[in-house]
């Protein structure tokens, strides 16, 4: 709760960003969302 202010568990990060809670990561991959949301900050990592 410290780091994200969400009382939530699990909250998910990819690559030390904080994605949101599970329910909101659960909508973003069923409304076909979160996979491109991988592949952004994946594309952003690779230096």
């Amino acid at each position: 709760m410290e780091w994200t202010s969400y009382s939530t568990v699990p909250n998910v990060f990819i690559g030390r960003k904080h994605i949101d809670g599970s329910d909101a990561v659960m909508e973003k991959h069923h409304a076909g969302k979160l996979m491109q949301l991988v592949r952004k900050i994946g594309s952003a990592l690779k230096i």
